[in-house]
């Protein structure tokens, strides 16, 4: 079989129309609802919440909000847990995510000073279930970048506190 040489690059989006209604709204994070998506239905929350036992009581939040609070604020470049405010404040990032509020910085802060090693071991356990379950899903090449990812961001924030 031979390959022909391209005469002109072939991603060319040439007919794109937009149209903008008023209640339009955008987002920089490009994805993050399909990200949120993907870790309800492939159980990740779930898992987080039956196996990482830190609260007491869930008022408002459950470990996996703040969990997931904190991974997705590195994954969208966040350095700091201040970062976290710029997401707080965004109504567009809210609604991707079908949130009325998500935890401000200093109760991230005091969530993860909660963690003790066995509680770690936990959530890696949690990611490694997950990233199994994902393989049959998604196939091992997209389940391992995104599992990867979110471990990615909880080993950060390891390093952070």
């Amino acid at each position: 079989m031979r390959l022909e040489v391209a005469d002109d690059a072939i991603l060319t989006a040439s007919n794109i129309h937009y149209e903008m209604a008023e209640k339009s709204q955008g987002i920089s994070y490009g994805g993050i609802g399909a990200m949120h998506q993907m870790v309800r239905r492939l159980g990740l929350a779930d898992e987080i919440n039956r196996e990482v036992s830190l609260l007491k009581v869930h008022v408002p939040y459950w470990e996996s909000d703040h969990v997931l609070n904190i991974a997705y604020n590195v994954l969208l470049g966040g350095m700091r847990l201040e970062d976290i405010e710029l997401r707080r404040n965004d109504e567009v990032f809210l609604n991707a995510l079908g949130a009325e509020r998500i935890p401000d910085p200093t109760t991230a802060g005091d969530f993860t000073r909660r963690f003790e090693p066995g509680d770690i071991e936990a959530l890696m356990e949690c990611f490694n279930r997950t990233r199994q379950r994902s393989f049959r899903v998604l196939g091992h090449l997209a389940a391992t970048l995104f599992v990867t990812h979110l471990a990615r961001a909880q080993i950060s924030l390891s390093h952070c506190w």
